[in-house]
């Protein structure tokens, strides 16, 4: 919210309606654009200054049902008619009747009243109207046509405009606390369109009939970026400092492996007691694969821990399932070990879908049938996705929300009176748009878990088809996981993870946008909404894994240059160090594996930051361009809107300082050499640095005082 003052005028004719702020004229809409009426958006414009306005939502409003067609706003055909109005001193409310070929659609309410800079626009159908398909707000329009389209690192769900003319940026959403929509998903830009926003869909439930439309959209415009960040309301996380001073190995092997010698049948020390030979001492230590089925396979009937002797059952996908003992005995091993060692001992649970069948030998922990399984619209059973190196192609079926909290509980008990796990990794559930889509490689399209089945909830009427009370029970999943394993920590699969910020105690925070080609180590280093808006919810560990920031195969092996990058985004967003132990096992330095070598650098340069970053409030951040001006995300953008998230360019947003308020200082800059040195000056002696430098070229790493010349160019991090 901006403070100021707020007033609605209107037309003599009463068609034109206009919101101020402090006075300036900030959003206009009218009624009657072109000479008749039309009641979706695009007699809606903005403008920061009350001089140059832009529609944001050219052809955009509510989409109705026809039998089976979808009809949109702006097709032909369609006309609106202004059936009633009401204006006070602090809204307008509009009731609009839609009409196809002159035959009533649809009829719905569209209100608007203006707090601070925010322009609110609610819509609900009419008279309980259950005839609405949605709401679109399709693409902006510039006369200038000189709009940009602005993707924010962890806000998966929008992006930001920007428009080079005026130098101002518009965010446009729908509240995700509030909808009744069954679907919401961003707006991605297509071929050189301006498509920044999102589009809300409702489907029948399976008794025919849609959930009413009823949705309020936020509309901000501004010369401050961060003015135009959505809000993320969650809670603090309970645990949220549990896991904040560990570095988290995300262990995915056969977990016998971890005991035996680093390469088979030689006399080499295991991995575990690698870490410890290597003085690795704070360590939270998550094994992935250890279900009776296989990695991500069978649930619920997951128990006891595999054996790794699949073939004699068919059940074997790779070479690895037939890989070393395992089963029970050995898992509580590796956890004794771990221990014995002081580490956290973590297992790898999934609560988002089910299989109708698993690995004969499984402990049927609960009955499944088709009581617990999400239904479509209509008559079918909602079909989740198989895992895509499943070689058996079983199908998994979405859990019903309504069931998934206590099938949490459940499942997650037996886990616990198993193994005694210090804490557990919840896959999938935050990293989904409760809504959906999926594409999975091979798979298609693949639903969502929304459960569209009337009466599946008595305490819920209209839960069905919601995306919220999705939502809602996603939330709740950490929870009954704390619930039944003594409140260990709960950390979070990364993607969609800002919709559960608060919920989770930690995420495995990949970086995401709403554009699918900028995420990971593609994504700018544009900090503002992560760091003022997420950080003080959660805790966070790595930039994803490292495979999926560098959007590589799982066997890769990265160089120590890749890895140093990567710990440097880390440490720009202020996240605690992950370490991914690929499939492979095989000695550092060979094809495969780089986590001995990372571990080391992330032990030495990244736990003793997360320790003061995890405390501390961010006071300032700025960027920095080759002129070497300390800049604002504002400032930086309207610079560079057409290169700062290509990350090919000069000008990508790479280069940034962040000042906390313990005093820590980080520098980071992934620009590269395509965009030459970027000089430090009088950096203070006295202090204790943590850096990794070019330093009369050549590369040089270090923890403690400064060293000789460390005010020259920077490669990639270092703390003051």
């Amino acid at each position: 919210m901006v403070s100021g003052t707020n007033r609605i005028t209107h037309s003599a004719d009463g068609k034109t309606f206009v919101f101020y702020f402090n006075n300036i004229p900030m959003y206009r809409y009218n009624t009657m654009p072109g000479g008749k009426y039309t009641g979706s958006f695009v007699g809606l414009s903005a403008s920061s200054d009350g001089d140059e306005y832009f529609v944001p939502a050219m052809c955009g409003g509510v989409l109705a049902a026809d039998g089976g067609r979808i009809i949109y706003p702006c097709q032909d055909s369609v006309s609106f008619r202004l059936e009633n109005q009401s204006i006070t001193t602090d809204s307008i409310a509009l009731l609009w009747g839609m009409y196809w070929k002159n035959s009533p659609l649809h009829s719905y309410w569209m209100s608007f009243h203006i707090k601070g800079k925010t322009l609110v626009i609610d819509i609900e159908g009419a008279n309980n109207n259950r005839n609405g398909e949605g709401i679109t707000l399709t693409e902006a329009r510039s006369d200038h046509n000189d709009l940009v389209v602005v993707p924010v690192p962890y806000l998966t769900l929008t992006s930001l405009l920007y428009q080079k003319f005026s130098r101002t940026f518009t965010s446009m959403f729908f509240d995700w606390e509030r909808t009744n929509c069954s679907k919401m998903v961003p707006l991605s830009s297509q071929n050189a369109h301006s498509l920044f926003a999102q589009s809300v869909e409702y489907f029948p439930r399976t008794d025919g009939i849609r959930n009413k439309v009823k949705e309020r959209i936020y509309l901000t415009i501004s010369q401050n970026i961060d003015e135009v960040m959505p809000n993320v309301v969650g809670p603090i996380a309970p645990l949220k400092s549990a896991l904040q001073d560990k570095i988290i190995i995300s262990y995915h092997p056969p977990f016998p492996l971890l005991l035996g010698p680093l390469i088979p049948n030689t006399l080499l020390p295991s991995y575990l007691d690698s870490l410890k030979n290597l003085g690795i001492t704070d360590v939270a230590l998550l094994i992935k694969n250890w279900w009776w089925s296989g990695f991500d396979r069978g649930n619920p009937k997951i128990l006891p821990a595999n054996d790794f002797n699949m073939q004699r059952e068919n059940w074997d996908c790779a070479n690895y399932e037939r890989e070393g003992g395992g089963g029970d005995d050995i898992l509580r091993k590796v956890r004794d070990k771990a221990h014995a060692y002081g580490y956290l001992f973590g297992l790898h649970q999934n609560y988002v879908d089910m299989y109708s069948e698993s690995r004969p030998g499984a402990d049927p922990i609960i009955h499944v049938d088709d009581s617990l399984f999400s239904r479509l619209p209509g008559v079918q059973y909602q079909l989740a996705w198989a895992y895509p190196d499943n070689c058996r192609h079983e199908n998994s079926w979405a859990v019903k929300p309504s069931r998934v909290f206590a099938l949490a509980e459940l499942v997650s008990s037996a886990i616990y009176k198993a193994y005694r796990p210090d804490w557990n990794y919840l896959d999938v559930t935050s990293a989904l748009n409760p809504s959906g889509p999926f594409l999975i490689k091979g798979h298609g399209a693949v639903y969502s878990p929304v459960d569209f089945e009337i009466g599946a909830d008595a305490s819920s009427s209209d839960s069905a088809g919601m995306f919220l009370y999705t939502l809602h029970k996603y939330r709740a999943v950490p929870q009954a996981v704390r619930k039944g394993t003594h409140d260990g920590p709960i950390q979070g699969e990364g993607w969609n993870h800002f919709l559960y910020a608060g919920y989770f105690d930690d995420f495995e925070a990949r970086i995401k946008t709403a554009l699918p080609n900028i995420s990971g180590y593609a994504a700018p280093l544009f900090l503002d909404f992560h760091l003022n808006k997420l950080r003080s919810k959660s805790s966070y560990h790595g930039a994803g894994h490292i495979y999926e920031f560098y959007n590589r195969g799982w066997d890769t092996f990265f160089t120590t240059e890749e890895v140093l990058t990567f710990i440097a985004t880390e440490l720009a967003y202020g996240h605690g160090g992950l370490v991914t132990k690929s499939v492979n096992n095989c000695l550092d330095d060979s094809p495969g594996d780089h986590s001995l070598k990372q571990i080391v650098l992330e032990y030495r340069h990244v736990l003793p930051m997360q320790r003061f970053l995890g405390r501390a409030d961010v006071t300032e951040i700025s960027y920095f361009d080759s002129t070497g001006i300390a800049k604002t995300a504002s400032q930086y953008i309207a610079d560079h809107p057409d290169e700062f998230a290509d990350i090919r360019s000069p000008s990508f947003m790479g280069r940034v300082r962040v000042e906390y308020s313990n005093g820590v200082v980080v520098y980071v800059n992934r620009s590269g050499s395509i965009a030459g040195n970027w000089s430090i000056k009088d950096l203070p002696s006295g202090r204790r640095y943590n850096y990794n430098v070019q330093l009369g070229g050549n590369m040089s790493q270090g923890v403690g005082a400064k060293p000789s010349g460390l005010r020259n160019s920077t490669s990639n991090l270092w703390r003051l």
